[in-house]
């Protein structure tokens, strides 16, 4: 997902990144339960606010609160500065308010598409 991001010019330094993001899943587990994990950092070598979606059809194990493997995942990135500090935390707790809904869950493992995906959280709550 990082190299997803370094291929759009949006990560510099990709290793560096994900070096960031398995420091904060050290420093506990972005799992959030009911199968959603929301890995985030940021870092100056990011150049703004992001997030990529991916899903695992068989699921990740993630040390999960439930215990449950990770199936919708939410890779959230923002640039290291403070006046990105609140949108970079304002859409963390978007992404896990609409994760809650199980219905939402259910349609992102079957969405097929980018478009699937930006209708169900567009419709969400």
């Amino acid at each position: 997902m990082v190299e997803q991001l370094a291929a759009g010019g949006v990560v510099r330094d990709p290793a560096m990144v994900l070096s960031l993001l398995l420091d904060r899943e050290r420093l506990g587990s972005t799992a959030i339960g009911k199968g959603v994990a929301i890995p985030h950092a940021r870092s100056l070598a990011v150049s703004g606010l992001r997030m990529v979606f991916a899903t695992s059809r068989r699921g990740i194990p993630w040390e999960a609160p439930d215990g449950e493997p990770v199936r919708l995942i939410f890779l959230v990135l923002a640039p290291g500065i403070e006046r990105a500090r609140k949108p970079y935390l304002d859409l963390i707790a978007w992404v896990a308010g609409r994760e809650r809904l199980a219905r939402d869950r259910k349609r992102l493992l079957e969405a097929r598409s980018f478009e699937e995906v930006v209708t169900v959280l567009e419709e969400s709550p």
